[in-house]
């Protein structure tokens, strides 16, 4: 009897245990203290799937960040964030054209144009690789409006 119920705790109690897969990374978006940024509303008029994927990845950190839902918009008109690549009307309405030189292919800008922040990038990769640097700068109090231009040293980045 003593060896059954011995057996049923340890199943019971197993049960109620969360075990961390490793599968989100460092995307565990909880909500910061402060937030050094508002916005509500996105711009990206292209749809790479690449982009959709940034999108994606915005609207779920600023739902854990803040519970509000931001919408999208390919004007830049009310977006009080606008992201894409070189090749986007919405990016280069705001950023000379020589903004992105030398940043490489998956180097990314993320600067402050009047009231809007603009992350971008010469290609799809390097934007998405852009937000993840920005949301990562929220979630740990460390975003300070200051711009940001970075060149990957290596071709190819490694998740670990």
């Amino acid at each position: 009897m003593k060896t059954f119920l011995s057996i049923l705790f340890c199943f019971l109690f197993s049960a109620t245990l969360f075990a961390e897969d490793g599968s989100r990374l460092w995307l565990r978006y909880a909500s910061p203290a402060t937030l050094g940024f508002r916005f509500g509303q996105v711009a990206a008029d292209e749809s790479s799937p690449v982009i959709r994927i940034a999108l994606k990845e915005l609207d779920t950190a600023w739902k854990s960040f803040t519970g509000e839902a931001i919408t999208h918009t390919s004007s830049r008109a009310n977006a009080t964030l606008v992201i894409g690549t070189g090749k986007s009307k919405v990016v280069t309405s705001l950023l000379p054209p020589k903004s992105l030189e030398g940043l490489g292919r998956d180097g990314f800008l993320i600067k402050t144009v009047g009231s809007q922040l603009v992350i971008a990038s010469p290609s799809d990769k390097g934007v998405l690789y852009g937000v993840f640097h920005f949301l990562r700068l929220v979630a740990t109090e460390q975003w300070n409006g200051n711009e940001i231009r970075e060149t990957p040293a290596y071709e190819r980045r490694i998740l670990n």
